[in-house]
Order: structure tokens, then sequence, then C-alpha cells
């Protein structure tokens, strides 16, 4: 029985012979001393390879070769970024020509595996509007598009401890402790037409709860950098504090320093993750990253235990921590009083423990 012409067999993935060829180019550079650094501060920088090697798997495959065009040169857009041929933060970029996802996505269905040609344009098509985007970009950065900030504030009251939670879909989260007394929360939030906040806040008993959501239509939801949409939040010190943030694209900078935190979960689905754990206060963290990198600085003095789940990624810890698996812990963290426990994950990018 003859088979029918109209059916291509499908041509096996080439992603593990180009994890090898991409690991034993980065080791042989390494070696010559090309590169400086340790392994893993190699990989932070190169771990958009794997994006690239991804996006060339699709493209080899021929499945969805446009949009395996997008996440190759998503990729390469990181990768230039983490190498300073680019002046714009990596995050703000991304942030700005996501849509083009959309355009891949619509050309993969419009084009589909018609013929080789028709992939071919499509791919070319993809490229020419991802740097085109990026290029706008470049030259429109600069401009003045900064979105008016918003006060928002909530007396301290009367209560004994307190669970925030922020839900900013995209910007630049920064999060410290206050230094008036007065205010369980204070600061600025972006706020335009079509575009704010919306502040929740009530108590159960000795205890309060606190919810902040972006609320925006749907055109209005990227319409500039990460700094454009800047969240800059202060906690009070002076009671305990639950912490959840979900962002879906940005930044979160969180200097906990003072803070007396009972529990903290983070997740970001694209972007950079930065802590700074408080020095007198035991708890339980979740940080969770899909696609970008985790910074967590532990304090001298303070014993962590760190569960890690990475994905593709790496994770990089200071040189003294005992390790099991993937499973980490400080020297003295079996006789400390102040105790971190940190379950960390993150599916494709980087984490470091830093002290």
């Amino acid at each position: 029985m003859e088979k029918d012409p109209r059916i291509r067999k499908q041509r096996p993935s080439i992603f593990g012979p180009l994890i090898l060829i991409a690991l034993g180019i980065g080791l042989l550079v390494h070696n010559f001393g090309l590169i400086e650094g340790d392994f893993w501060q190699v990989f932070s920088k190169f771990w958009p390879v794997l994006l690239i090697i991804i996006g060339l798997d699709g493209i080899y495959r021929g499945e969805g070769m446009v949009g395996a065009t997008f996440l190759a040169g998503l990729g390469t857009i990181f990768l230039l970024a983490n190498f300073g041929y680019l002046s714009l933060d990596v995050w703000q970029t991304t942030l700005r020509i996501w849509p083009i996802l959309f355009i891949a996505i619509g050309f993969d269905i419009l084009i589909g595996r018609r013929s080789v040609v028709a992939s071919f344009i499509g791919m070319f098509l993809i490229l020419v509007i991802l740097l085109g985007g990026l290029g706008l970009f470049g030259s429109i950065v600069d401009h003045d598009i900064s979105v008016k900030g918003e006060v928002i504030s909530q007396n301290l009251d009367d209560v004994d401890a307190v669970k925030i939670v922020f839900e900013p879909v995209a910007g630049n989260l920064i999060i410290r402790a206050l230094t008036d007394g007065n205010f369980l929360i204070y600061g600025t939030a972006p706020s335009k037409q079509g575009v704010g906040v919306h502040q929740t806040y009530f108590r159960e008993g000795n205890n309060a709860t606190l919810f902040l959501q972006s609320v925006s239509n749907f055109l209005n939801i990227f319409p500039g950098s990460v700094d454009t949409w800047k969240w800059d939040l202060g906690i009070t010190p002076s009671i305990p504090v639950n912490i959840e943030i979900f962002v879906a694209l940005g930044n979160t900078d969180l200097d906990l320093t003072g803070l007396i935190i009972q529990s903290l979960k983070v997740n970001t689905a694209l972007g950079k993750t930065f802590i700074k754990i408080p020095e007198n206060s035991s708890f339980n963290a979740e940080i969770e990253g899909a696609i970008g990198q985790i910074v967590i600085e532990i304090p001298k003095g303070v014993a962590a235990y760190i569960k890690s789940d990475t994905g593709l990624a790496n994770i990089w810890v200071p040189e003294d921590f005992l390790s099991k698996d993937k499973e980490f812990f400080s020297p003295e963290y079996e006789m400390a009083e102040v105790k971190v426990n940190i379950d960390v994950s993150m599916a494709i990018g980087n984490i470091r423990i830093i002290r």
C-alpha cells in the first residue's frame, strides 16, 4: 500500500544535539578564558540560548515555524541584552513588544503547512516585525510616557497582623519598609484614564486583609515600559505581615529589611524578581517564576533552607551552603534561631542566592 504523499513524516527533534553543541562551545570558550566567571555565572548570561534552541527545533520539525521563529528571536533579544549589546532593559523590551506573539500565532494559523515558501515568508515577516518593534521602542523609550501615580494609603488599624495581596498585571513593583508609623501601607501606583487600582480592605477579628489589584481596559494594559507602570509602596514595620504578589510581566523589587514577615509568596510569569530577606524574621517563602531571573539576598546571621525546582533553569548558591539533591542548607541552619525556608522554582532562566 502506497503512502499518501500529502502526509509528511515528522522530523526527529534536534533539541538534544543542539544543547550538547551549545554546552560544548560554552565550556570550550570558558576553558580558554574568553569568558570570565564560574560555570553558573556563564550560564546566567547564556540561558536565552535555550529559547533559541527551542525555536530552532520547532523550525526544523516544521511545527509552528512562525511561532518558533518568534521564540528564537525573543531568545536572541534576551541574549544580546545579557551581554550589554542592547541598552534597553530586557523586561521593558519584552513588555512593549509582546503583542508580536499574537501576530506570530495568527501567521501560523493562516499559513500553517501550506508550503515551505509560505512558511519562510511568514518567518521573514515575523523577524522584520520583531526587529522593527525593537527599533521603534528604542526610538521612543526616552520620551515622557509616564503614567501619573495614584496615592495608595491605608491607616494603621488596631490589628495584630495583616495579609497584603498585590496583583499588578505588569510593571515595576517596589516594596520597602515605611518610616511613618501611622500607615499600614503608603505609596503610589499607576493611574490614568481607563487605568487604576482597586483597593479592598477588611478586618476579621484582630487580623486584616488588604487587596491591591490592577484595573484596566485591555487596550491600556501595556501602554509603555516597565518604568511607566511603577508601583512604589511602603509597608508598616510595626506588625507581622503576610505578603502575596502575582505579576504577569515586569520586575519585582522587595527590600524586606525591617519588616516582620510571617509568610511570603511571589509568582512572576515573565520578569526579574529581587528579594532582600529581613534579619529578624523566621518564615516560609514560595518564589515562583516561569521565564526570567530570581535573586534572593540573605543577610549574614540568617539561616536558610532552599528547596529548588529548576526545570531548564540553573541555581547558584553560596559556596559554603550544604547540598542534597535540589535542597540547600546554610551551615548554621540546624542551630540558628532565625530561619528562612524558601521554596523556589523557575522554568527557564536562573536563580541566584547571595549573602
